[in-house]
């Protein structure tokens, strides 16, 4: 008898059925019946889940893993609402496309507000005005224009101008395509105007492939860059109309978006910061020039300046959020194996790819304990961390230095390593070779993070004194000969971040140049690569020319 039947015949004895009447019961069976399926285990991870290895402990993924985007969304949106969430209406002024479709619905979702209809009056860019200019584009709201011809010339002419035109005063007759791009995005720079005065920022992490923390890199850096770009544009039209407390409430707002966005989490979030911040201290700069603000105006605008929220550091990212970058990266390649991470690891660089190669000929996927290069990793964040926090700038240069030599040591080791020794390493060293190889591919390159502090330290003592320089000539009616007139009573000190020594300062017809030396040391004569990039015949040497510059006038040919 089939054990289905065996056991119909038993349930029915036992419910007090007649034993002929079970019988039937039995022989009625068509299908036998499998025994009841054990629970199904959930597959352990190929990790330990600890402080060493996965450095956070939860929240956990369905399959036992770090879910480190969880972790990083749950601290970052703690305390944030739709009403206080300045990138609401930033995004509200650039529109859904702002964030790839991929992501879109999720991220909304987790903004907390309806993704926005298509099609409506969002951020029009410079080149786009352009293309209505000539009838090829059109705006909401706005009267489709003839067709004309158009070419690269009038969008570079343009591009031109707004560079221009962030930099000086500017009126609509000397820039009439940039007057009425302005004009076009009148309730972009309304929504924009309203996310600088809220105090949070928070910009939903939303993984749209695997590794998650390597698909979370939401673009929206232009978003960023568009709007410091459209304020400082209004600014200096502001200043160009004698309207000093306008154009300073325009910069104060691009400063203020410098910090939000400066509370994203990655080492990407912090160098847009920074990028925006410097643009905004050279509007500073300008005003302080050309507005010719008085003693009691500066004093408010150092005020408010004041006021602002401390950047984060980027020693704190890489202890954090660059750290979950790379430990989601090796857990991923515990959970899926390491070929899952070619097409990802190649976006980065190059050489990944022999590590994968040699990892995967070896047949380490599945040997390998993943644990040991959690830990190796690990240490190696730590170690970076440790050397961006210290306080000086002399000794953190020369620890991040070390760190540096002993990086390209490590990767040197790591490269020597054949893949048929690979194979026949013990396991403990193989693990070890995979978590140092994982370790240079990871960290190599974070020295250059700590620079851009130190130049945006530069960028902001030069703009500081500037403002010294224009509290000078409101009471002296010209700029100081000498920057040591301005001691003691407009400044106490005017050292160069980068030297034990005084800003290097030349006064010029109204006007005046002030640089630092940069990271090199070296006085290049003010003078940096960057003024020369587009130059068909650059000077000899110019490749190392790292100077920190502010020129007032500003110069038409300078950045």
């Amino acid at each position: 008898m089939p054990a289905i039947s065996r056991r119909a015949v038993a349930l029915g004895i036992v419910a007090g059925w007649p034993a002929a009447a079970c019988l039937a019961a039995a022989a009625a069976e068509h299908k036998p019946e499998a025994p009841p399926a054990a629970p199904a285990e959930k597959p352990r991870p190929r990790i330990t889940i600890s402080k060493e290895t996965t450095y956070l402990t939860g929240p956990l993924r369905p399959d036992g893993y770090v879910d480190y985007v969880a972790a990083l969304n749950a601290e970052l949106s703690r305390g944030v609402t739709p009403e206080n969430n300045a990138a609401v209406p930033l995004m509200l002024a650039f529109g859904p496309k702002a964030v790839s479709e991929k992501q879109r619905e999720a991220f909304f979702k987790l903004l907390g507000v309806p993704v926005p209809p298509d099609g409506g009056n969002y951020f029009v860019a410079v080149y786009r005005y352009v293309n209505y200019l000539h009838g090829l584009d059109e705006l909401p709201g706005i009267e489709k224009r003839p067709s004309t011809p158009i070419g690269s010339k009038e969008w570079d002419e343009a591009d031109a101008e707004c560079a221009q035109a962030q930099k000086r005063p500017w009126s609509r007759e000397e820039f009439p395509v940039i007057a009425g791009w302005l004009e076009a995005n009148h309730e972009p720079l309304r929504l924009i105007g309203e996310a600088a005065r809220r105090p949070r920022f928070y910009a939903p992490l939303v993984p749209s492939g695997d590794p998650p923390m390597t698909s979370v890199l939401l673009s929206i850096s232009d978003a960023f860059f568009n709007a410091a770009r459209l304020l400082e544009v209004r600014a200096m039209l502001h200043l160009h109309d004698g309207k000093v407390d306008r154009a300073w409430q325009d910069l104060l707002a691009c400063q203020r978006l410098a910090r939000h966005v400066g509370q994203g989490p990655f080492l990407t979030d912090g160098l847009i910061a920074i990028a925006v911040e410097q643009t905004a201290l050279r509007g500073d700069a300008a005003l302080a020039h050309y507005g010719r603000p008085t003693a009691a105006k500066i004093r408010q605008m150092r005020a408010d300046l004041g006021a602002l929220p401390a950047a984060p550091k980027m020693a704190d990212r890489i202890d954090h959020s660059e750290r979950f970058f790379g430990l989601d990266l090796i857990t991923t390649a515990a959970r899926k194996g390491v070929s899952h991470l070619r097409d990802i690891m190649g976006t980065f660089s190059d050489e990944p790819q022999g590590l994968i190669e040699k990892i995967r000929s070896a047949g380490l996927d599945a040997a390998a304990d993943w644990d040991e290069p959690l830990r190796i990793s690990n240490r190696w964040y730590d170690r970076w961390a440790a050397a961006a926090r210290k306080p000086a700038r002399a000794e953190r240069v020369a620890t991040m230095a070390d760190c540096k030599k002993d990086i390209k040591a490590l990767a040197a080791g790591v490269q020597r390593v054949p893949g048929r020794l690979l194979e026949k390493m013990p396991r403990p060293a193989a693990a070890q070779w995979i978590g140092e190889a994982f370790a240079v591919f990871l960290t190599e390159a974070l020295d250059g993070v700590t620079r851009a502090e130190d130049r945006l330290a530069a960028e902001r003592t030069l703009a500081d004194v500037a403002l010294d320089l224009a509290v000078y000539r409101a009471d002296h009616g010209k700029y100081p000969d000498r920057l040591a007139d301005l001691k003691p009573k407009y400044r106490a000190e005017i050292k160069d971040p980068f030297l034990d020594a005084d800003l290097i300062y030349r006064p010029a017809a109204d006007g005046f140049l002030l640089y630092s030396v940069g990271p090199n040391g070296k006085d290049d004569g003010g003078r940096n690569r960057l003024d020369y990039l587009t130059d068909e015949s650059p000077p000899p040497g110019y490749e190392q020319w790292d100077d920190v510059v502010l020129r007032m006038p500003v110069s038409p040919r300078k950045r």
